[in-house]
């Protein structure tokens, strides 16, 4: 039987796919090196997580139950989850974990469904906390945490981060890997974080509070050792990096790139950046970065509007963005650029700016195809951020109780300083790139599942169908006629089918920005 279950709450209330929880990952391997048996359990990609803890869990045993959450709904299922352990072990520990509650201590600790926090980077803070309820300690001596005694919160004093570069490295067989491999920049595509942090200091974001505005890279012979265990033992082809900035250090990208040539990794990559770093690079190194693998970069945008940038002190002027665009489009690489809308700022001005700069864009370059998108979300006061205080002032009213935080996502939150007509013209801007997300994403799919029937050399009649459904997907792509959805509509009327459900589901996934 387990010491610590560590579950992963759903990001979303249907995931399509699913991410690697690294982070889980990281806190089992440490665990485990000192002795302490762990199981990671991820809502996401269990259908019947329940019935999984149930088999590695003992009645009448002490264990920890880790949950880790996002503001937003991983909140609601980490609840729902911690509700099913109070009522059927209650000789378990809920400890919550994640951003959320190391931006709100107190307020999570309010909730009856916690017992005890760690809060910030939980590799050493864990390991102590399992070893003093193991042995009936007290937790008063562990920097990092806070727990309730007597009916009384308490939040010890804050612990430094730990050297994340001495971690060992990853144990991969604590979960299910090929479970979370992803057909997309290339056929086995995994997710990975080199570095933590940020050293920026962007009003909208909360990772300046968590890590003060530090960045924490790995060493590039620990990321080339992990990427050679991954090659060799799933055949990895393809990565997705989380970094929060990867190109904060260009001396480190350059070096990370020419290690991965050297060991003839041959990877597709994909990364986050910031426009004023990625104009650093000259043409040299732009090809250096195009050998290694590089096909996407996601960008960050925000807003057309200068006045919603200086706002969040995104330390970028919006012409830069061109130039960065046009950079990549020259170089052949892919973009997605991330936009938001609804900042609290005087006659939502940005709105109308940033809506008509994506239509410009859409218009200029190829966005809509060749995996260029742009996304738009609404502007979201997430506590911990600079503009979290001017939300509130502007009218934003805080969730009162850890569940009603759950509510709070890029794609629900309905500002109170956004009229009724802004938020409409918004809506119907997030339908129309919902359906230039549904054609994009849908003729992936089906390109994916041709060539997967094609192989196997069966059931003809289902490889021409899809084959014709994919071109006709592939055409109004390429001629952007994205009006009379007729394909949509039939993959909505008909979603209990598999395949119908799948595309749906896809339209309306959450992308991590």
């Amino acid at each position: 039987m387990s010491d610590v279950i560590l579950y992963f709450s759903k990001v979303i209330e249907n995931p399509l796919w699913f991410r690697i929880p690294l982070g889980y990952l990281i806190l089992g391997t440490e665990l485990e090196k000192n002795g302490i048996d762990v199981s990671i359990i991820d809502g996401n990609l269990e259908k019947k997580a329940k019935e999984k803890i149930t088999l590695i869990a003992n009645k009448n045993r002490k264990f920890i139950f880790g949950i880790s959450a996002m503001t937003g709904y991983q909140i609601e299922d980490g609840l729902r989850m911690a509700k099913f352990i109070r009522k059927n072990y209650p000789k378990a520990l809920l400890v919550w974990g994640g951003w959320h509650s190391s931006l709100l201590p107190h307020d999570t600790l309010k909730d009856d469904l916690v017992d005890c926090i760690v809060i910030g980077p939980g590799e050493e803070i864990l390991g102590e906390l399992v070893n003093a309820f193991k042995n009936n300690k007290d937790f008063n001596g562990i920097a990092g945490m806070g727990y309730k005694k007597n009916n009384q919160i308490i939040i010890n004093e804050m612990r430094g981060f730990p050297d994340f570069s001495n971690h060992s490295l990853i144990k991969w067989d604590l979960i299910n890997l090929n479970s979370y491999l992803m057909h997309d920049i290339a056929p086995r595509t995994v997710t990975y974080v080199s570095s933590r942090g940020c050293p920026y200091r962007c009003g909208f974001c909360a990772i300046k509070t968590i890590y003060k505005r530090h960045w924490f890279p790995l060493p590039t012979a620990r990321v080339i050792s992990e990427f050679k265990y991954l090659k060799d033992n799933y055949g990895v082809d393809g990565v997705r990096f989380e970094d929060s900035n990867f190109f904060t250090s260009k001396k480190r990208v350059l070096e990370l790139c020419e290690a991965m040539i050297k060991n003839n990794l041959n990877f597709k990559w994909s990364a986050l950046g910031r426009p004023n770093e990625l104009i650093r690079y000259n043409q040299a190194e732009l090809n250096l970065l195009k050998k290694s693998g590089l096909i996407q970069i996601l960008v960050g945008a925000e807003s057309a509007d200068q006045d919603a940038l200086d706002l969040i002190t995104k330390d970028i002027k919006e012409p830069i963005l061109n130039d960065t665009i046009k950079i990549c489009f020259k170089n052949d690489i892919s973009m997605i650029l991330s936009y938001m809308v609804g900042f609290p700022i005087a006659n939502g001005k940005d709105i109308d700016l940033t809506l008509n700069r994506i239509k410009s864009l859409h218009s200029q370059f190829p966005f809509g195809e060749k995996n260029n998108e742009i996304l738009l979300f609404y502007y979201t006061p997430y506590p911990g951020s600079d503009l979290y205080q001017l939300a509130l002032k502007y009218g934003f009213k805080e969730p009162e109780t850890l569940k009603t935080w759950a509510t709070l996502t890029l794609n629900e939150f309905h500002a109170p300083w956004i009229t009724k007509k802004q938020d409409r013209k918004i809506q119907r801007a997030m339908k129309t790139y919902r359906i230039i997300k549904f054609y994009i994403r849908g003729a992936e799919m089906l390109e994916n599942l041709y060539q997967t029937l094609h192989t196997k050399r069966k059931k003809m009649f289902l490889r021409f169908l899809v084959y014709m459904v994919y071109k006709q997907f592939k055409y109004r792509i390429s001629h952007k006629i994205y009006f009379f959805a007729f394909a949509r509509y039939l993959f909505y009327t008909f979603s209990k089918v598999p395949i119908f459900k799948l595309l749906r589901d896809l339209e309306n996934e959450t992308e991590t920005v």
